[in-house]
């Protein structure tokens, strides 16, 4: 729930695609998780996660499955409402 609450603070569909992960990496790592997998499997105790563990969190709680096409497609198709609408629908049911 954390990860949803803190993305949905500094949630921006509007910027490009490596602008969006690049704020995705920052919100990783400022939750405690590596910001990739590499850094994360030489040191696995000093982090929750990495970021595709970030990413993971808001595909399941957008679509409600673990395998894709592009995250970042996928919100700009949704929009900001329906993104919204999701992640508040996935907060209620934890």
């Amino acid at each position: 729930m954390e990860i949803l609450e803190e993305y949905m603070k500094q949630h921006n569909i509007e910027v490009d695609k490596t602008t969006w992960f690049e704020n995705l990496k920052n919100l990783a790592t400022e939750l405690g998780y590596a910001k990739n997998a590499k850094i994360y499997k030489k040191d696995p105790e000093s982090y929750k996660g990495h970021i595709g563990d970030v990413a993971m969190v808001l595909r399941v709680a957008l679509t409600k499955c673990m395998n894709t096409p592009d995250l970042y497609e996928i919100m700009k198709v949704m929009g900001n409402q329906m993104i919204f609408e999701r992640f508040e629908l996935c907060k209620k049911s934890l």
